[in-house]
């Protein structure tokens, strides 16, 4: 099969060192050295043709036309081979072994993970999924990459990925295990799908993650009784403190506001059963007050599409007065730019966790951590609270189902409504008194 390599020549204007000199058929031409080689080329219209240092080839495809290509090479010997490889890929086209478009994927599959994760980036944003969202995958397959040693798509497997998790479940929970395989996936699938054909088949398709979630503890919902308490606790926790100690009015009021705003979490987690992440994440403009809602960013909710929470008035009220008094003091009490502060944090200063905060205004209110059932409390239980008062007052699961923001009624139901004894007897107790109206029946015969 015929072929060709040769240095392709362009048109650069005349150098300077070089010695203009007429030739015999009337033309003008420049001479010169570089780099211990003499050039002689003509003149045309004050440039001249320089070879190029990379080397080009040509040859026949097996539809038998001409193709032409860089071949990346800047010595001849190099340049054969590639031509070579070229050569052989159509002489395996033509016999069958393979297709044009499965060389071209495998071509595409030499392509670093580094700059296919940026054109993912790249995609993802143009179809609207969330920056978050896009980094944390990033960030996964990048870190995975690292462990196991991949440097191009190609190198992706998932015998490789697969040890790395197991490892890695001895260092995490296995909840982010499972996050991770779900990321790999993710990535793998974006990589085989028809428009980018990167891969021909997803590399982890066959990736899972066997290990199962292991329950520390089961949760149990607040009490009425003890949502209450905590309340209060809430509110003096900060300055209790620092009891005894001579400070400031200024650092007295800092931490009365500190045990306030604690206060309103405790207040707005229970009366709309907002996890505490969302909770942490509010801004001043999604909380509207008029048509009694906040408004959940996609990037805040768990699952990235945004929610709207309505509110009773009981919570609107209190959020009322919470907002005219941070607003006050983030403005100084300057009401002349309304509207300037409605990126800021709608909750003053919270903490990333609350898990160590919750358990000391627990001591304060006296609420057991653990109760005899072997249940727990948490900040995860002012949601288990709001479905089960939910459930409690009568409303219809499908109806709990969507305040809650679940999946499926089962969900709801399995982790979500905490019924007891109570609840069972005052159930029964509704039923109709059949018993007694048979006694009354058999008697009126008698």
């Amino acid at each position: 099969m015929s072929g060709s390599v040769y240095l392709p020549e362009r048109k650069r204007p005349v150098p300077k060192s070089a010695k203009i000199i007429e030739g015999k058929d009337g033309k003008k031409y420049a001479s010169w050295t570089r780099k211990g080689k003499a050039y002689t080329r003509e003149i045309v219209d004050g440039k001249v043709k320089v070879p190029c240092n990379i080397y080009r080839m040509k040859w026949k495809t097996e539809e038998d036309e001409w193709d032409e290509d860089s071949t990346k090479c800047t010595t001849r010997k190099a340049a054969l081979q590639v031509l070579q490889e070229k050569k052989n890929e159509v002489e395996r086209i033509r016999a069958g072994i393979v297709t044009r478009a499965e060389l071209e994927v495998a071509d595409k599959s030499t392509l670093t993970i580094e700059e296919a994760l940026q054109r993912f980036t790249t995609t993802k944003l143009g179809e609207g999924r969330t920056e978050k969202h896009i980094k944390e995958t990033v960030s996964i397959v990048e870190r995975t990459a690292e462990a196991c040693v991949w440097r191009q798509l190609r190198d992706m497997n998932t015998a490789k990925a697969g040890r790395y998790i197991n490892e890695r479940a001895a260092k995490v929970a296995p909840r982010t295990c499972k996050k991770e395989v779900n990321a790999l996936k993710a990535f793998g699938g974006w990589c085989c799908s028809t428009i980018q054909g990167l891969l021909t088949e997803n590399p982890f398709q066959a990736l899972r993650y066997e290990g199962q979630q292991k329950t520390v503890y089961n949760r149990r919902p607040f009490r009425v009784d003890e949502v209450r308490r905590l309340i209060e606790a809430a509110k003096v926790q900060p300055l209790q403190a620092v009891a005894g100690r001579n400070i400031s009015e200024a650092t007295r009021d800092k931490l009365a506001w500190k045990g306030e705003t604690r206060a309103t979490v405790y207040i707005l987690m229970a009366g709309t059963g907002l996890r505490w992440s969302e909770t942490r994440t509010l801004r001043i403009s999604d909380v509207n007050l008029k048509e009694a809602s906040i408004y959940l960013q996609p990037d805040n909710e768990k699952n990235r599409k945004g929610a709207t929470i309505k509110l009773n008035t009981a919570t609107i009220n209190i959020l009322r007065d919470y907002m005219a008094e941070r607003l006050r003091r983030l403005t100084g009490g300057n009401t002349a730019f309304p509207g300037a502060f409605d990126k800021q944090p709608f909750f003053d200063s919270l903490p990333q966790y609350m898990t160590e905060q919750v358990k000391k205004d627990c001591a304060i209110a006296k609420i057991d951590l653990w109760n005899a059932a072997g249940r727990k409390v948490d900040m995860h239980s002012f949601r288990s609270f709001f479905g089960t008062e939910l459930a409690r007052a009568g409303t219809p699961l499908a109806v709990l189902q969507k305040m809650m923001r679940h999946s499926s009624p089962a969900l709801t139901m399995k982790y979500y409504i905490f019924l007891d004894e109570e609840d069972f007897l005052e159930a029964a107790e509704r039923l109709p008194d059949y018993f007694n109206e048979c006694l009354e029946v058999v008697e009126a015969n008698s």
